[in-house]
């Protein structure tokens, strides 16, 4: 996805994408999206920069910690970027944190690999597919959110029985 960067403007211009899963290579990362993903952004000009503001909504479909299941879970991040219009490439160590660099004569800019990085870098840590969520039976594998299971459980582990015998 690109953005076009037009110099001489004084005010922002906002612009919409829509995305789909396979345009961000997140293949390793999630399974899909339930529907398209959605960019907005503006980019107001500072001088020879600008500043990138806007939001993006990623439609993720995620996997339960504890029972597995499949979901859907809308990520809404907001975004914000420094641009720097330069002559000659710099090296990536002299950019700051959520800055770009474009060449004097380019002037689209492409944000696939930035935005990417905010999707993967928002995902949740620990996925529930509700907060309730009763997990997946330690013995059996019975998910108990759709009803208990029927295996036997032992109320004690023999492999204790010598530690219980040292506490009488």
């Amino acid at each position: 996805m690109k953005i076009e960067l037009y110099p001489g403007r004084r005010e922002g211009k906002e612009q919409f994408w829509n995305f789909g899963f396979s345009e961000l290579g997140l293949t390793g990362f999630l399974s899909d999206f339930y529907e398209v993903g959605k960019v907005r952004l503006t980019a107001f000009p500072l001088g020879k920069d600008y500043l990138l503001n806007g939001e993006v909504f990623a439609p993720l479909v995620l996997a339960c910690c504890r029972c597995l299941e499949t979901f859907n879970s809308g990520l809404k991040l907001p975004l914000s970027w420094v641009v720097h219009r330069v002559v000659a490439a710099t090296p990536e160590d002299d950019l700051q944190d959520g800055e770009f660099e474009i060449l004097m004569e380019d002037q689209e800019l492409d944000f696939t690999g930035r935005l990417r990085e905010t999707i993967i870098f928002n995902l949740p840590v620990k996925p529930l597919c509700r907060l309730d969520c009763k997990g997946l039976c330690s013995s059996c594998g019975q998910n108990l959110n759709l009803g208990a299971c029927r295996c036997l459980k032992k109320t004690e582990d023999p492999r204790w029985d010598a530690l219980r015998g040292l506490a009488h």
